[in-house]
């Protein structure tokens, strides 16, 4: 009879230890898991409630999607092991709900509908579509430039393979400022899968463009697919490259530049815009353009000067329309001693286009 009750009591103390295990958020073995999504349908900015086990307490750690499309942290506004509150996102599409947390995710066991959802392809490219758009400069504030308005485009002449990737080839024409000609610019190429945007190497050109600076900096971007849109993440890694003493012009002197260049995506949401062409809301996605580093041209006696570049680039997409703004705003560039000037942004507004 004793060792009956050591047994009994062996298997009560395993048994409780094993259900404590599967229920506490903070073992690496216990699973994430929804029982229920209250209310089952809503608008966009609605309340919803999440319940399930082994949430985490802390908020910013339950990532929750819906149909894929993230919520913003700030939009987790509760968080306990067995309940979270959640705001349905900007963009947010009706299907299942899904909550990752410690690595683990669990899926909704039914659809949440939205009801004010924003239906449609970002991204509509078939061959013989295109898109003319006003072009004006931007000062240092960020204010058009008087007189500045100039004329851009984007044409999809077809299909090419490219990278391994079956890609539209879009064919970029810009006014030259100089000569008011309407001019064939370097081709850009693009890819779409899962509501996200890639593009080619030609597409950074001039947003790394340093035009109305005496510095020609040696920003060459790697061959391959660069993510720049993506409805499905709130932020993510778009570049991030290494120059080790890169040849470079100071004017028409010889020097050269060292340091970090990043770029990264946001998605914004939601916003309502009115340009020439439409009005309504868009997805808005923004790219931060960063440079950290020394720039050296020893004939000038600068030698290892502190070099920091600061830009950011917005970008607007309507559904079953494409892009319909783009702004890139003004950046300051300093470098002691040396240079202390403003180079000069742009923006775009869709003036007229046809969906093939």
């Amino acid at each position: 009879m004793k060792y009956i009750k050591i047994l009994l009591l062996m298997s009560a103390v395993i048994w409780i230890s094993s259900c404590t295990e599967e229920n506490d958020p903070t073992n690496p073995n216990s699973q994430v898991s929804i029982t229920s999504v209250s209310p089952g349908q809503g608008n966009i900015g609605d309340l919803i409630t999440i319940t399930g086990n082994n949430f985490s307490n802390i908020i910013s750690a339950n990532q929750v999607f819906f149909a894929g499309i993230i919520a913003y942290p700030d939009e987790v506004v509760l968080g306990n092991p067995m309940k979270l509150k959640v705001r349905v996102p900007q963009g947010a599409m009706s299907g299942f709900i899904t909550v990752r947390t410690g690595g683990k995710e669990a899926q909704s066991p039914s659809q949440f509908t939205v009801l004010n959802e924003m239906i449609g392809n970002l991204y509509p490219f078939s061959g013989g579509t295109y898109w003319v758009y006003n072009y004006f400069m931007l000062d240092s504030t960020d204010k058009r430039v008087q007189g500045s308005n100039l004329k851009d485009s984007l044409f999809i002449s077809g299909t090419t393979n490219f990278f391994g990737k079956e890609s539209f080839i879009i064919q970029k024409y810009s006014t030259n400022p100089e000569t008011s000609q309407y001019e064939r610019k370097n081709d850009q190429y693009f890819y779409t899968e899962d509501n996200k945007l890639y593009t080619h190497p030609n597409f950074f050109v001039d947003l790394l463009n340093l035009s109305g600076s005496p510095i020609q900096l040696p920003f060459t971007i790697d061959e391959k697919w660069y993510k720049i849109s993506d409805r499905t993440q709130y932020e993510w890694d778009i570049l991030a490259k290494l120059f080790s003493n890169e040849p470079m012009k100071f004017g028409p002197t010889d020097g050269t530049v060292s340091g970090n260049l990043t770029i990264k995506g946001s998605n914004d949401g939601i916003e309502n815009i009115s340009v020439p062409a439409k009005s309504g809301n868009s997805f808005k996605f923004k790219m931060k353009i960063k440079f950290e580093g020394t720039v050296s041209v020893p004939s000038f006696g600068m030698n290892n000067s502190d070099l920091k570049l600061d830009r950011e680039v917005e970008f607007y997409y309507m559904a079953e329309i494409g892009r319909v703004k783009m702004k890139m705003k003004a950046m300051k560039l300093f470098i002691p001693n040396a240079v202390d000037s403003s180079i000069p942004g742009f923006e775009t507004e869709l003036l007229t286009y046809l969906i093939k």
